[in-house]
């Protein structure tokens, strides 16, 4: 059951790094800032957004990335 674990825990490791490294990818390719919203890129990047009753809100990237920010 241990070593079961541990498989689990090194392949969701092994998907998060695979998934940051996409997003780097992604971001690497864009040639300058973006100057219009962009919603293939957009909907690439982002898995979730979730908006709390205290007012934040919570935006999770590919590979796990979350950002709280107070709305």
């Amino acid at each position: 059951m241990k070593r079961e674990r541990q498989c689990e825990f090194s392949s969701g490791i092994t998907h998060m790094i695979e998934e940051l490294t996409r997003l780097k990818k992604l971001l690497e390719e864009l040639e300058e800032p973006l100057d219009r919203f962009d919603e293939k890129l957009f909907t690439e990047i982002v898995q979730a957004i979730s908006i709390s009753r205290r007012d934040e809100m919570t935006v999770t990237l590919i590979g796990g990335l979350r950002f709280t920010e107070m709305l």
